[in-house]
């Protein structure tokens, strides 16, 4: 608790003077805190309109090369060490209202479209750059490529597409977060985009690696800010405490066959950018 809402502040409002008001944490520190996940090796995958992979460890890293960050977290005796991806669930909010056979209306349509379409998408490979990117490369020229497509290519494949490279870079920046620090073999996976159940297996197969979900999936933010709350009242001890609240709803485990499809598109899909980074620089540095 930082302290009571002033007077002036309090009429503006319309609520009461001397109101609490707290402080603890940024949007990803209370994400982290409101998927439960508070203990060191704790990994949450968010994927909103952008989304990132952040681990819970025990001091501050920067990593120059690979771009990611630790920043204290809510709890002061651990640190958020965070790997961000500017366009996740917005890439698929991008395919569903422009790449279909009709104008699809909701993203349950979406998922009966592409339900029967394989892992891998018949070779189509995704690049979820939209709006740059950040983690592990900073690049704000780079953007998406639909890349392997030929004449057998459905719309269907470049749906597809779209949602496992999202997946693909959440993968690549796990594995930069695992140069520095150790991670649970399981994780979480919260935000919109965790409510599909068709998205969350893909990222597990993606991943190689059992995922969770929880409950309320979108509002992690609102649940560690509640949280933190809890602390500043004297309700609850400390931070770790949520951990006993926040109750996991399902459990994915990755498909073998799947994941081997992904081991062999992986290196391609990092290889996206490496491979086109010049081109990027030249048609976006000046604009087209």
């Amino acid at each position: 608790m930082v302290g009571g809402l002033k007077a002036d502040t309090a009429q503006e409002l319309g609520i009461l003077e001397g109101t609490p008001v707290f402080g603890g944490g940024g949007d990803v520190s209370l994400c982290q805190v409101g998927a439960g996940c508070v203990d060191v090796g704790d990994v949450n995958f968010y994927s909103g309109t952008s989304g990132w992979v952040c681990t819970t460890v025990d001091r501050m890293h920067l990593d120059i090369e690979n771009l990611v960050a630790g920043v204290v977290g809510a709890d002061p005796e651990i640190y958020n060490y965070i790997a961000e991806l500017e366009t996740a669930g917005k890439c698929i909010e991008w395919v569903k209202e422009r790449l279909s056979h009709t104008p699809i209306d909701d993203y349950e349509e979406l998922f009966d479209y592409i339900k029967d379409t394989p892992a891998g998408s018949n070779g189509v490979v995704f690049s979820p750059w939209m709006h740059g990117n950040r983690c592990p490369f900073e690049d704000s020229y780079a953007r998406g490529v639909f890349f392997n497509v030929d004449v057998s290519s459905r719309g269907s494949d470049l749906i597809k597409s779209v949602i496992e490279g999202v997946c693909l870079h959440m993968r690549w920046m796990l594995e930069a977060t695992e140069k520095t620090f150790a991670t649970s073999p399981v994780v979480r996976f919260t935000g919109g985009s965790s409510i599909s159940p068709m998205v969350c297996q893909i990222l597990a197969d993606v991943l190689g690696r059992e995922l969770e979900t929880i409950e309320n999936p979108r509002y992690v933010g609102a649940m560690g800010a509640a949280a933190v709350m809890t602390v500043g009242l004297g309700v609850s001890k400390n931070i770790k405490e949520i951990k006993e609240i926040i109750r996991v709803t399902n459990k994915y485990i990755p498909v073998p066959e799947n994941t081997a499809v992904y081991d062999k598109i992986y290196p391609t899909f990092k290889n996206l950018y490496h491979d086109n980074k010049k081109s990027f620089s030249t048609l976006n540095s000046q604009g087209c």
